[in-house]
């Protein structure tokens, strides 16, 4: 049975500290426990760990983060 995408999004969320601080053998490991957990391919869970939390500024009084799933421009185009 797949998990639904909040459950997934919940997961990767919680895995992304953790992906931050460890070593390239141990990010490998992340990598595959999150492929076999969620479904995803292998490319995803490396770009969404890589890029969750990261901060984004719009203009001069506006910082955005990262939401997980979502890419920078649909996340502008739908504050407007």
């Amino acid at each position: 049975m797949r998990l639904k995408m909040k459950a997934r999004q919940e997961i990767t969320s919680a895995t992304a500290g953790q992906y931050r601080g460890a070593s390239k053998k141990e990010k490998g490991e992340i990598i595959e426990q999150l492929v076999n957990t969620t479904g995803y391919i292998r490319w995803y869970p490396r770009f969404v760990l890589r890029n969750e939390g990261r901060r984004l500024q719009a203009d001069k009084q506006t910082i955005l983060h990262s939401p997980i799933g979502l890419r920078w421009t649909q996340y502008l185009s739908n504050r407007k």
